[in-house]
């Protein structure tokens, strides 16, 4: 078996996601939707400050965050659950 890297999945997730819908309605309506699908699908937990998201999101908004970075403080940010976390 083989397992995807963040950056994989991200990459397919970006493709098919956005797609994903019945009778024109989006299963998972909005970027922070599907991203915490994503998340949650993959035993994921995003750790961050309210402040910290909120100049994050601002940044990638005005486009002063390029792909690398918003990937670094991803990265930074995410951590693995451990077995028989919620």
């Amino acid at each position: 078996m083989k397992f995807l890297t963040l950056e994989q999945a991200l990459i397919i997730a970006a493709e098919v996601t956005p797609e994903a819908s019945f009778g024109g309605q989006e299963f998972y309506q909005g970027f922070e939707a599907k991203a915490a699908v994503f998340c949650e699908l993959n035993n994921y937990t995003l750790t961050s400050t309210d402040d910290d998201a909120v100049a994050f999101m601002l940044e990638v908004a005005a486009g002063a965050m390029g792909v690398d970075e918003a990937t670094q403080w991803l990265r930074a940010r995410l951590s693995e659950r451990g077995a028989g976390e919620q």
